[in-house]
């Protein structure tokens, strides 16, 4: 090596070694790393990379240490080229470090620098044939208080999606793919929009999901789905309202008379032989287990379960679709919004019911009898239960 590249290398081993240091844990690690996952997709990952820690901490060192002291009696002489490559050391060493600490990553510079990739787009093509006839006969048959309480449901899940969307879209998405709000329809009543605005009040506090490619699908692509959805059924419903009671906003429809039930032939307490006449029927009953242990039930109809005491009476009367009757005014399918109108404030805190994600209510009725509706947020009431009050 002759003598000019050996004073270049002696000018710039150093630098070279402190930008060495700065760029080897990118490929070398020596630590600890953490992955979360949430149904099989990683919602959060922190890497500790302690041998990258200490290579930046000695380059940084190695580096402030020679801006120091080049030009000191003993030392290098200031060169340019030589300052040059020190001081593009500082930055890639403080980078190093971040980077190994696990405050950052280069998916994280990406994603802050040109954004995340666009999110599916929706593939709602409007509603179904089948969905348009069973909205429009229904709108057509319903009393007023059952058409508002429709009205009423589709919007509150038309705000909790369009809440949620724009939640996550602003948390991931710098507030792009924002959904815009549906105006209220003009004859939503008093008692509606109080629970609307309640809904909105609520959905304010809840914290945005983790950025995640599913949550993208999930709050975004499919979320806008449901909301046109809705939209679409909602446009059904209010056409039916006005056209049948009028643009003027709904006032408070309350029951006119007191819970009683309809379309149930027998009455808790009766004996099995009387239930048998009463749906004119012999069918034996059929064992079931229970959390008491193995019991009798009779299935006399479609949408009806009379489960049996030790003594053979009727015990519990439960009701299913496609149970066409009538509980307190409620059939079944009926929203919980339909359910609390007619019914009022459950007697204690509902509790999970038998069905998929349903919570139960409890009512008392009069001539000592308890009922107990099984609710789904989407679906209303499930099913309903008939059983004394004790």
């Amino acid at each position: 090596m002759n003598e000019p590249t050996q004073d270049l290398w002696r000018n710039l081993k150093r630098p070279l070694v402190a930008i060495l240091l700065g760029v080897l844990p990118f490929w070398l690690f020596l630590g600890a790393s953490e992955r979360r996952k949430v149904n099989g997709e990683v919602v959060f990952e922190s890497d500790l990379n302690l041998l990258g820690v200490g290579m930046a901490i000695i380059a940084l060192g190695l580096a402030f240490t020679m801006l120091r002291r080049d030009g000191s009696p003993g030392q290098p002489q200031r060169w340019w080229p030589r300052t040059l490559v020190v001081i593009a050391a500082i930055p890639l060493a403080l980078f190093q470090l971040g980077y190994s600490i696990g405050f950052y990553s280069f998916k994280d510079i990406e994603i802050a620098v040109f954004g995340r990739p666009a999110p599916p787009p929706p593939d709602y093509a409007g509603l179904a044939p089948d969905v348009k006839k069973s909205v429009a006969e229904r709108s057509k048959t319903q009393d007023q208080g059952h058409l508002h309480d429709d009205i009423v449901s589709t919007l509150l899940r038309m705000t909790e999606a369009r809440s949620r969307h724009n939640a996550y879209a602003t948390a991931c998405y710098r507030g792009q793919w924002q959904m815009a709000e549906t105006a209220l329809p003009g004859m939503l009543g008093e008692a509606g929009r109080s629970q609307i605005a309640e809904r909105v009040r609520s959905l304010a506090s809840e914290p945005a999901s983790p950025c995640t490619p599913n949550n993208t699908r999930l709050y975004i692509t499919k979320l806008s789905e449901a909301y046109s959805h809705d939209a679409d059924i909602l446009a059904f419903l209010v056409a039916a309202y006005e056209g049948r009671f009028g643009t003027a906003p709904a006032a408070q429809i309350v029951p006119a008379t007191p819970p009683a039930i309809e379309g149930v032939p027998v009455t808790v307490d009766a004996s099995m032989e009387e239930a048998q006449r009463a749906f004119g029927t012999t069918s034996p009953p059929q064992p079931y287990t229970s959390a008491g242990g193995e019991r009798l039930a009779l299935y006399p109809g479609k949408g009806f379960a009379l489960y049996l005491s030790d003594d053979k009476k009727v015990e519990t009367i439960r009701l299913d679709a496609p149970f066409e009757g009538k509980v307190g005014g409620v059939r079944i399918g009926d929203s919980l919004i339909t359910l609390k109108r007619l019914m009022g404030e459950p007697v204690g805190e509902p509790f999970p019911g038998t069905g998929l994600d349903t919570l139960a209510y409890l009512y008392h009725l009069p001539g000592g009898i308890t009922a107990r509706f099984d609710t789904s947020a989407g679906d209303g009431v499930q099913a309903i239960l008939l059983f004394k009050t004790n």
